[in-house]
């Protein structure tokens, strides 16, 4: 008895953007455009797939073994983009490729051995609050802590309410 053939999943232009984008790799449409419609026999879907996954690994060594257990590298930065978004705003983007303040997320932390490795969340929201590029402090947010402590301060100074 043979085995029923599994249909080959359509490599076109939007699909590699997608494998582009899930695996954090910049790609030019040109570029994801010829590696959809090469000269000669299509790319398999796996093979392309297999590419991605190794450029994010190169580019983010740090996550290697998360993507290896298939992890798309998009989803273990997606946590850095919504704080961000939390913090200054919902048309903030994360960019670690473009913005060197983004790229401290990805690898601004070190490990007990001095490694680079992700920041924790906490040091994150530090970062985005201390660096003044982010404009943090012209945030609501910002404006909201600051009336607090002062309000706290002004109390615990004996202060009316």
């Amino acid at each position: 008895m043979t085995e029923p053939k599994t249909e080959e999943k359509v490599l076109d232009t939007k699909t590699v953007k997608q494998m582009a984008h899930d695996y954090m790799v910049p790609t030019s449409d040109d570029t994801a455009h010829k590696i959809a419609n090469p000269d000669g026999e299509p790319p398999k879907h796996e093979a392309v797939l297999h590419y991605f996954k190794e450029q994010s690994k190169a580019l983010f060594p740090q996550w290697a073994e998360h993507i290896d257990n298939g992890i798309a590298t998009a989803h273990i930065a997606q946590p850095y983009a919504e704080i961000k978004k939390q913090m200054l705003g919902p048309d903030s983007t994360f960019d670690p490729h473009g913005d060197e303040k983004d790229r401290k997320a990805i690898s601004g932390g070190r490990d007990e051995k001095g490694r680079a490795v992700p920041m924790t969340h906490d040091e994150w929201r530090s970062h985005i609050r201390s660096h003044s590029g982010y404009g943090w402090d012209k945030t609501e947010m910002a404006h909201q802590i600051a009336d607090n402590f002062a309000r706290e301060f002004h109390i615990h100074m004996g202060g009316k309410p």
